[in-house]
């Protein structure tokens, strides 16, 4: 890839050194903020999965926020120093106002600074900047490259349970009468991101819950079954679960989808992700060569 375009994304995104250097990518920590009005950068330094474990069980709360506009406009100049446009992959305009916070600086950079419209985060953020270098190295103008990354968005979904829905209240995600009756029930909700969290159904544990999601993945790909022939990309979130759990996952959806075992990748949930799913979270991404049936989003 060109040095010409540095491609920005923000904390939300699973992103490991290799991916950053492959992509030419660089990370933008997102906010984060504690019951005592601490401010934390999201960068794996002042606040990482542990930190913030440890905190919650001694009582603290977290949320999320958006980075200060004065952070985003800096990073952007300093990005312009050394290439010609800087291309941002904020996470979901509905999960955050990262994108809108952003959009507001595009006009002060004379078309230098592009942000895209996303609808996800974490796993999916990933595959659309690695489709977008691509494109990139095939010769695809940038406003063209980004135009089919958007697109690329209906190709994918991620589902998530937790087993603590407490964050979610926090953070303004659901209300507490939701939560009373998940706790009367004994539930776990099981949640859709695609624009914003959409609940998907619940169950009574690890073992159902991710039998439910692997199902619901493919009532939601039906037009074809899926496979090892159609599944371009697969991934685990792992919140804080055992090496154990995470294996039944990963068997789960081999045996499920015939993908190769291998082939299926798991990330951390991202932190600014985790202040909401809190620890015993987990999900599964997915990225199809169609798209799938009841996108949630318009091109709008």
């Amino acid at each position: 890839m060109s040095n010409k375009v540095a491609v920005l994304v923000d904390s939300a995104c699973s992103f490991t050194e290799k991916f950053l250097n492959d992509n030419n990518a660089y990370v933008l920590p997102l906010s984060l903020s504690d019951s005592h009005n601490k401010l934390y950068d999201d960068d794996g330094v002042q606040i990482t999965s542990k930190i913030l474990f440890d905190e919650i069980a001694a009582g603290n709360e977290f949320k999320s926020s958006s980075t200060a506009l004065g952070a985003i406009s800096e990073k952007i100049t300093e990005l312009l120093k050394t290439h010609d446009t800087v291309v941002f992959f904020p996470v979901s305009y509905g999960l955050s106002t990262q994108y809108q916070s952003a959009k507001i600086l595009e006009d002060d950079f004379d078309g230098k600074f592009i942000i895209v419209k996303t609808v996800c985060a974490a796993f999916e953020t990933m595959w659309m900047v690695q489709e977008f270098t691509k494109q990139l190295a095939d010769g695809i103008e940038v406003k063209e490259a980004i135009k089919i990354v958007e697109a690329q968005q209906k190709k994918m979904a991620t589902f998530f349970s937790l087993d603590d829905v407490g964050g979610l209240v926090k953070g303004g995600r659901v209300t507490g009468a939701i939560v009373k009756v998940f706790k009367l029930l004994k539930l776990k909700p099981i949640v859709q991101t695609e624009v914003k969290n959409h609940f998907a159904g619940m169950g009574k544990n690890f073992e159902m819950n991710t039998t439910k999601i692997l199902n619901r993945i493919k009532k939601l790909f039906s037009a074809h079954k899926l496979d090892k022939s159609n599944i371009l990309h697969f991934g685990v979130l792992d919140g804080g679960i055992s090496a154990a759990q995470i294996e039944t996952m990963k068997k789960k959806a081999e045996n499920i989808f015939n993908i190769d075992y291998d082939l299926i990748d798991v990330k951390p949930v991202p932190t600014c992700v985790l202040c909401h799913t809190r620890k015993g979270s987990y999900g599964y991404a997915i990225e199809a060569n169609f798209e799938h049936e009841n996108s949630k989003w318009k091109d709008d």
